[in-house]
């Protein structure tokens, strides 16, 4: 009964965790190639993102949309915010640099979008970086 237990338990922990591991190896392999198409880049254009998706989960819709938003929602890409762009971005703390940059009276808009943990923590970095500078 012990082990009918333990297995359930674990059924029903892989059945309520928002991924599974599938997804998540599927995830890692994708970065993974994107990371070596893109060498010291912080940006690609969206061909190469897509071709990671489709290499390593498939090529419908769906399936593009569904590992681009996890890119996103796991920090690991962001899709440049305005229009139809074709640009990812991979560098977290350039992205809001740029961001913060081009938009500024935007910040509390991309905050809002990105999580304003994430948004804080790379703009202390900028700050950090700057406030130091040469000296």
């Amino acid at each position: 009964d012990d082990l009918a237990d333990s297995v359930d338990s674990e059924r029903k922990k892989k059945k309520d965790s928002d991924v599974s591991e599938t997804v998540k190896n599927r995830l890692e392999s994708i970065e993974s190639q994107i990371q070596r198409e893109i060498g010291d880049a912080d940006k690609a254009h969206v061909s190469v993102v897509n071709k990671a998706i489709e290499d390593n989960a498939g090529s419908s819709r769906p399936t593009l949309e569904r590992y681009k938003e996890m890119l996103e929602q796991r920090h690991i890409a962001h899709q440049w915010p305005t229009g139809d762009s074709k640009t990812w971005w991979f560098d977290n703390e350039k992205f809001v640099n740029v961001l913060e940059t081009n938009f500024p009276s935007r910040n509390g808009e991309f905050a809002d979008r990105y999580g304003n943990e994430f948004w804080d923590k790379h703009r202390e970095e900028n700050d950090d970086e700057t406030a130091t500078g040469f000296q």
